[in-house]
């Protein structure tokens, strides 16, 4: 058996793969920038409550690079988060008027028929006899890790956050459901 003689790379081919590539990833890098880009906090008057997120992100432009952007290039501190999980209990005052916190609470999409689980604006949910809704996100990137949970008509919820990637910050979680009483 013989080989078929190799037939020299077309140099006009190659040239049209590497332009369209090149294409592709600007156009991307455009839509993302645009979508995501930590430099609409630029174009947009902030709050006087939101100068310390603004003055934030702007410290960390350089750092962003979007290569692992699956929280969407959002950057943000842990009082922040806990101020964002403390809204979503109930407390009055913060950044968001509380029907829209409840609306983000609301079903958009179940996954099974009796619509215990599902999804919600941001959050998976379960629905438990003992607690009522349970909202839920965990996140892994680049060697970090998080889980937040929340319960609110029981006004509690959890927060981990874990220099490990993989699964860290949800198995944790799981521990600290167990030793408060609301898990297996």
């Amino acid at each position: 058996m013989t080989d078929a003689p190799r037939q020299p790379p077309d140099p006009l081919r190659r040239r049209r793969l590497v332009l369209s590539s090149v294409l592709v990833l600007i156009l991307g890098g455009a839509v993302a920038g645009a979508v995501y880009g930590i430099g609409a906090f630029k174009r947009n008057a902030a709050d006087s409550a939101c100068t310390p997120a603004v003055e934030l992100a702007q410290r960390i432009a350089p750092l962003a690079r979007g290569e692992v952007a699956a929280f969407a290039g959002v950057a943000s501190t842990v009082p922040d988060l806990a101020r964002f999980v403390t809204m979503h209990l109930g407390a009055q005052g913060g950044p968001v008027r509380s029907t829209s916190v409840l609306e983000m609470r609301e079903p958009v999409a179940t996954v099974d028929a009796a619509e215990t689980r599902g999804v919600t604006m941001g959050w998976f949910y379960t629905e438990q006899p003992k607690l009522g809704r349970i909202l839920s996100h965990n996140g892994e990137v680049d060697g970090h890790s998080a889980s937040v949970w929340l319960a609110p008509q029981v006004h509690t919820a959890i927060i981990v956050l874990a220099n490990v990637g993989s699964d860290t910050a949800p198995r944790l979680k799981e521990l600290i459901k167990v030793v408060l009483g609301y898990g297996p």
